[in-house]
């Protein structure tokens, strides 16, 4: 429909009533979002206008993409919040022309984004990206992102970015299901019961490291430079302390276990050469007394 068609179209409906300027928002993310669901990406927000048109296809639909992705606003102002880490960082090519009256805003992954109190997001259309009308619509409903888990809670277990940087996702999604829950302890004990498991895991492999280091008669000083390095990594990553030094633990008892078991073999080595050593000797009186007794 070009300009003219549009404006004979709203003419001829003015016989029976003008149709007002809209934009309806509809989409997999007008339902409402989460804070994960914002971090994970891929939700659509779906422009549909009535009494007016989008800007033909091509180079001047290309050219006012930007000013839709602007109008995609949220009320709050944190730092890590939606204009920051959702609207100016989305991409130009997250917004796609349907048809005439219909636009597809697909959200991009945004991983940093992390806020402490929900958020209202209003979708503007600008007149820029319609075809007659002179005027900024706002879009209905607008969208409201739920904030995972009240701060107090990051705080009290740890949370935020911080364990998600280190790749304990899981950990801290079960964290903030517990603070939301009327039964938190006994959430919190299977988180810890998940870790300890964790633990053990790494543990295990840290005793069968050396063990594959022994059997391939790797000197005792290995074990102080990975024990070194295990040092170095906690110095860099401090979030990773707790899950470290059982590991370690187990690495030192393990290294004391096998300097006992090597102390063990080199007396049992010495012995053994004590007992060549003095079954040589006799075999060499033998044969001094046999020649004596020759003569």
């Amino acid at each position: 429909m070009n300009t003219h068609q549009l404006i004979a179209f709203q003419f001829w409906n003015g016989a029976v009533g003008v149709i007002p300027l809209t934009a309806t928002i509809s989409g997999t993310a007008s339902g409402g979002l989460t804070e994960t669901e914002v971090r994970d990406g891929g939700k659509t927000i779906i422009i549909t206008i009535a009494g007016d048109t989008w800007v033909a296809s091509g180079a001047a639909f290309n050219a006012v993409r930007q000013d839709i992705i602007d109008g995609i606003t949220s009320a709050g102002g944190e730092a890590a919040g939606w204009n920051a880490e959702v609207r100016d960082k989305m991409a130009v090519s997250a917004v796609v022309r349907d048809s005439d009256t219909q636009v597809t805003v697909t959200l991009p992954l945004a991983a940093d984004y992390d806020v402490t109190a929900d958020e209202t997001i209003t979708v503007t259309v600008p007149a820029s990206a319609l075809l007659v009308s002179s005027a900024d619509v706002a879009g209905t409903p607008t969208i409201t992102v739920t904030a995972d888990a009240p701060v107090a809670a990051q705080q009290t277990y740890g949370g935020g970015p911080f364990w998600r940087k280190y790749g304990y996702d899981s950990a801290y999604d079960d964290i903030r299901k517990a603070a939301e829950d009327e039964e938190e302890g006994k959430v919190a004990d299977e988180i810890r019961t998940k870790l300890a498991k964790k633990r053990q895991a790494q543990a295990d492999d840290a005793v069968n490291v050396a063990a594959a280091v022994v059997e391939r008669a790797a000197p005792v000083e290995d074990f102080e430079r990975q024990e070194r390095l295990y040092r170095e990594t906690v110095a860099k990553q401090p979030g990773i302390r707790k899950e470290l030094k059982s590991a370690i633990e187990s690495r030192r008892a393990f290294r004391a276990e096998v300097r006992r078991k090597l102390q063990q073999a080199e007396q049992a080595r010495k012995l053994e050469a004590a007992r060549v050593q003095e079954q040589e000797d006799i075999d060499l009186l033998t044969v001094m007394f046999m020649d004596f007794d020759e003569d």
